[in-house]
């Protein structure tokens, strides 16, 4: 099967679902075209041949389309895993020996007024009272918090303070989009941010680790409301604050 990939603003979290997406509904991928050159490095993430073509009429995927390929339901990742290119995670010196829980701080793009007005909703530190006092014993066993984020100075200056109060060894990974999907890969819990990229470093987890995530997703006054009915898995662990 050969699939074309329109929306030249996907990034790797979007893309790696579609992908799923396409694995379930087609079963093989044996080409992908795309027409964003910028994005090239995450299609080396991929063992599958993967094409830019320059004439790729640029088409921005529909909300209705968005909402059917980020339903894990109709996504098929242990089809997907056979596709990575497992290579790019051969180095783990990053990778803490010990057990860990992984948290992803969501924000670049999120802090703008437009997405703010939309309804996009950042990582929220207050997460961590609601967690940690309702499941301590989920989390009381492990010593050591990696925490990632496209914005790692700006999650270490709203996260750190109460982090450290926790009493435990606290990592800000500094890494690449794809080191950090590692991370959460190898996480023995992971506290998420209403992102694809945590529910994709969730669906790959080597140990089904539980994951806490904020909910509702987005705002209420928004349109998105129908993603709310998205990501329902027994080890994901919605949080309302």
């Amino acid at each position: 099967m050969i699939i074309t990939i329109t929306d030249p603003y996907i990034r790797l979290g979007n893309l790696c679902f579609l992908i799923a997406y396409y694995l379930k509904k087609y079963q093989n991928i044996d080409c992908i075209y795309h027409n964003n050159p910028y994005l090239s490095h995450y299609y080396q993430f991929l063992n599958v041949k993967c094409v830019y073509d320059q004439n790729i009429q640029y088409q921005k995927y529909s909300d209705d389309f968005f909402y059917e390929f980020l339903n894990l339901d109709n996504c098929d990742f242990e089809r997907f895993k056979s596709i990575i290119n497992w290579d790019l995670f051969k180095n783990v010196d990053y990778v803490p020996t010990n057990k860990y829980i992984a948290i992803n701080c969501r924000y670049g793009d999120y802090l703008t007024q437009r997405n703010i007005d939309l309804g996009y909703k950042s990582f929220n530190p207050k997460i961590y009272s609601e967690i940690f006092d309702r499941y301590s014993t989920d989390f009381d066993q492990f010593n050591t918090i990696v925490v990632i984020s496209d914005d790692i100075n700006f999650a270490k200056d709203e996260n750190d303070q109460i982090l450290k109060s926790l009493g435990k060894q606290i990592i800000y990974s500094n890494t690449n989009n794809l080191d950090d999907l590692n991370l959460l890969m190898n996480a023995n819990i992971i506290i998420g941010s209403c992102s694809t990229f945590s529910f994709l470093g969730f669906a790959l987890n080597k140990y089904q680790s539980k994951m806490y995530v904020e909910y509702p997703y987005y705002h209420e006054y928004t349109g998105f409301q129908q993603l709310d009915g998205l990501y329902n898995d027994k080890n994901i662990i919605k949080i309302t604050i």
